[in-house]
């Protein structure tokens, strides 16, 4: 497992999920190494086998909200089944991690996707309250504004997140869009 990990940080996703299939063979009741299977298939560029690994997680442990949080993510990140996997997957995060800003975060984005807009609006409003800290609900609800043409609302929430996380991947990207947006 662990020469697993190297190999992926280092490039070699095929050879990081042969070395993850001995793991997952050795420890097969540990979704731990589905999930690294996933995110190995998934580096290749192997979508179809990395959902499998994702689904095959989650069946092999349905109360673990860190099996879930990885199928939404996966799903998200690559437009892979919103409807009848995201959603569903976000929607039994929420059940098993209700006050983790994570699971609201992540289904505002699935909802987002499907332009449930005022679903999403309420998912990542409850995040936002739950961590405000964090700047991922606040850059997610100003683009969410930014698409529905509420620009007030887009300029404070892109302004919050930039704030709050300066030097993270949403706070950048809140700055980015601040300049493409509001000049």
């Amino acid at each position: 497992g662990l020469y697993g990990m190297y190999l992926q940080r280092n490039g070699m996703p095929l050879e990081a999920r042969a070395a993850f299939l001995v793991a997952a063979e050795l420890e097969p009741d540990d979704p731990g190494w589905q999930m690294a299977l996933g995110s190995a298939s998934e580096q290749a560029g192997d979508l179809i086998a990395a959902y499998e690994y994702y689904i095959r997680a989650v069946l092999t442990a349905p109360a673990d909200p860190s099996t879930w949080r990885a199928l939404v993510v996966f799903c998200i990140s690559n437009d892979v089944d919103m409807e009848a996997t995201a959603l569903p997957a976000a929607q039994k995060l929420i059940e098993l991690a209700p006050n983790d800003w994570r699971s609201h975060d992540l289904a505002g984005q699935a909802e987002f996707l499907l332009e449930d807009y005022p679903a999403a609006e309420a998912h990542l409003k409850k995040a936002s309250q739950l961590d405000p800290t964090k700047a991922a609900p606040a850059l997610h609800l100003g683009l969410l504004y930014l698409q529905t043409g509420d620009r007030a609302s887009a300029l404070s929430y892109l302004t919050l997140a930039q704030t709050l996380e300066p030097e993270s991947a949403f706070g950048s990207q809140a700055g980015r869009l601040l300049e493409q947006y509001f000049p």
